[in-house]
C-alpha cells in the first residue's frame, strides 16, 4: 500500500510496518498516524534483515488487538495435524510495544481455541499447503481469529522436547512421518471418526476434522519464559539465576551468550533478538506454572 494512500485508515486506527520476512516481532513497528508510518518506513528500508540481506520490501497491516496465538502444524497430502497450540503473552517493555514474557503451550478445551485450530486450517487449505511444517500466527479479534502471519517452517524456539512432554508428540519427529513413505500411515492414523474425549466427564465429545488428535488436556503444562533485560551497559553479573533454577518448574534455565560473560556489553530487550535469556518450565498443574511464571516476573525486575 503506497504511504500516500494510508492517510484515511491512519486517521482510524493504528497500523504496523514490519519488513516481509523476518523473526518474531524483530523490526516490527506500531504507528499511530500517517507522519509515523512514514518514519518507520525511512528507518526499516535497507536495514538487514532477519535471514541475510536488507530489507526491501515493507509490508502494512491494520494493527489487530487481542490474544495473540501461534499454531505448529505438519502437513501431509493435504491433511494438517496441529502439533503445538501456543498463547503468546506480549507487553510493552522499554520502548517497545511489542515484547514476549511467555510462550505457553496450552491445550484445545476452549471455544477460543478450537476457532483459532478451525481457522489455521482454513488458512492452511486457502494457501494450498500440501505438505512440511507451518507456523501460523493469529490474532483473536472481537471479530474473530485474524491472520499475522505463516510461515513454512517449525517454531523458531526448540521447543521439541517441551511438547513431546505435553503433548506426545512433536513437529519435527511428525514432519519426518509425513515424509518417509513407510510412516505416512502412522501419520494419517488419527483415531476413530476423528471424535476426541471430552476433558470432563459426561460432557458431549468434541469432533474435530483435520487437526484430530491435538489434546483437549494436557498430563503436564509447559511454558518459555522470556527473560527481559530492563538496563543497558556493562554487564557486571546476573542476579537470581539460582533461585530461577530451583522453582520446581524450572526444567531449563539458559543465558544468552551476551549475558554469560561479565564485562560484555548488553542493550535493554525490545524484541526476541535481544532477550537476555529464556527459562523452559514443565508443570504438573496449570497452578504450578501460573505460580512460578509470576515469580520469575517479579524476579527479573531486579536481575
Amino acid at each position: 500500500m503506497p504511504l500516500n494512500k494510508m492517510e484515511g485508515a491512519a486517521a482510524e486506527k493504528m497500523c504496523v510496518l514490519k519488513p516481509v520476512r523476518g523473526c518474531s516481532s524483530q523490526n516490527v513497528v506500531r504507528c499511530s498516524s500517517l507522519e509515523e508510518a512514514e518514519e518507520a518506513f525511512a528507518f526499516l528500508l535497507g536495514k538487514q534483515q532477519y535471514g541475510g540481506g536488507y530489507i526491501e520490501q515493507i509490508l502494512v497491516q491494520g494493527f489487530l488487538e487481542g490474544q495473540e496465538y501461534a499454531v505448529d502444524t505438519v502437513s501431509c497430502d493435504g491433511q494438517h495435524k496441529v502439533v503445538g497450540l501456543w498463547k503468546y503473552d506480549k507487553r510493552p517493555a522499554n520502548g517497545a510495544p511489542f515484547v514476549y514474557h511467555s510462550t505457553q503451550l496450552v491445550p484445545a478445551k476452549g471455544e477460543v481455541e478450537q476457532r483459532v485450530l478451525d481457522y489455521v486450517v482454513e488458512v492452511l487449505d486457502a494457501l494450498e499447503i500440501q505438505y512440511g511444517p507451518a507456523h501460523t500466527e493469529v490474532i483473536v479479534t472481537d471479530q474473530g481469529p485474524a491472520l499475522v502471519e505463516v510461515n513454512g517452517r517449525w517454531h523458531l524456539a526448540d521447543v521439541a522436547p517441551l511438547t513431546r512432554a505435553c503433548v506426545g508428540r512433536d513437529a519435527v519427529a511428525l514432519s519426518a512421518d509425513a515424509l518417509l513413505p513407510e510412516c505416512r500411515e502412522a501419520f494419517h492414523d488419527a483415531g476413530p471418526d476423528g471424535v476426541l474425549p471430552s476433558a470432563t466427564a459426561g460432557e458431549e465429545p468434541v469432533r474435530v476434522i483435520a487437526y484430530r488428535g491435538y489434546p483437549m488436556s494436557f498430563q503436564r503444562h509447559g511454558m518459555i519464559v522470556h527473560l527481559v533485560c530492563g538496563v543497558e551497559g556493562e554487564l557486571e553479573r546476573v542476579d537470581h539465576l539460582g533461585a530461577l533454577g530451583a522453582l520446581g518448574t524450572a526444567l531449563a534455565v539458559d543465558l544468552f551468550p551476551e549475558f554469560a560473560e561479565p564485562g560484555a556489553r548488553v542493550t535493554k530487550t525490545v524484541d526476541i533478538k535481544t532477550d537476555a535469556g529464556a527459562v523452559t518450565l514443565l508443570a504438573d498443574s496449570l497452578e504450578e506454572l501460573e505460580r512460578d511464571y509470576a515469580t520469575i516476573l517479579d524476579l527479573q525486575k531486579s536481575m
